[in-house]
């Protein structure tokens, strides 16, 4: 993920287990986090001046934040669902900072939506508690979610789940829960272990889904532009950067005139 000002670049190393900060002005690097569990992909708050993720420290789990200068991480939102050791696998959280909308899926195809996560228990195998916020039920549309993220008006999330036909699906849902769109769909069987969808992120301006398209030899950077209306891709989606090594993550640049992705905090620029 690159910090709003596009100067610093966080991204998860150690199998999951530790975030680390890359100055992109010049060499030096920085461990943030490190986990005996893996943690959740870093988002950014919205000044730049923490990281946000998911995760199990020191038996407090939930939300946390971190200073971009290191520091003890804090626990910015407990929650009682979910086990932060198998984030983008078969559970995810995120956080949307300027409206303070948490979003956690739970129990395969559940998103929990609210202020508090912690106001939501799990009361049997496929049922919850909920003090307050809402649930959303995907089960109509996929059987597990692997990674969501928050725009950060609260209108909509993005996610990207299997079905039970193991088809990978990239969509959108309401924070309402009312309307569902898909966006990309790919044959999870033929995929075998390869995860097709990387990275996915809102753009800056909340009016596209950038996410890497995984091969199996390399990746593809790809852009979609979403009605703000609908949630719904309004064409098809365009590819900004070919030919980058598989399984990274990344970030494009304010400017969006390029992309920093892992592996070096290597820079490419977008394709016109």
């Amino acid at each position: 993920a690159l910090a709003p000002d596009g100067e610093m670049f966080a991204y998860l190393a150690n199998e999951g287990r530790s975030i680390l900060l890359k100055d992109l002005g010049g060499d030096a690097e920085l461990t943030l986090v490190e986990s005996p569990e893996p943690l959740g992909p870093p988002r950014w708050s919205p000044d730049g001046s923490e990281v946000l993720f998911a995760g199990n420290l020191e038996n407090q789990r939930g939300v946390f934040a971190v200073s971009r200068l290191g520091g003890e991480p804090r626990l910015v939102a407990g929650s009682a669902i979910g086990t932060p050791g198998v984030i983008g696998r078969t559970l995810a959280y995120d956080f949307s900072g300027s409206s303070d909308v948490f979003a956690i899926a739970c129990c395969g195809a559940q998103i929990y939506v609210g202020s508090n996560p912690a106001g939501v228990t799990q009361d049997g195998p496929d049922s919850f508690v909920v003090e307050s916020g809402r649930l959303i039920d995907l089960n109509q549309t996929v059987a597990r979610i692997q990674t969501l993220d928050v725009w950060r008006d609260g209108e909509w999330i993005f996610f990207v789940g299997e079905t039970v036909y193991q088809q990978i699906i990239l969509g959108t849902v309401s924070t309402d829960g009312s309307s569902v769109n898909l966006i990309a769909e790919v044959d999870g069987i033929a995929r075998g272990a390869v995860a097709p969808f990387g990275s996915p992120q809102w753009s800056s301006s909340g009016s596209g889904i950038y996410y890497s398209y995984n091969s199996g030899g390399g990746s593809n950077i790809l852009a979609v532009e979403i009605d703000s209306r609908t949630g719904a891709a309004l064409d098809d989606p365009l590819l900004v950067a070919p030919a980058l090594p598989a399984d990274i993550s990344f970030g494009v640049a304010p400017d969006r005139q390029s992309i920093v992705y892992s592996g070096g905090a290597s820079r490419t620029l977008l394709v016109e």
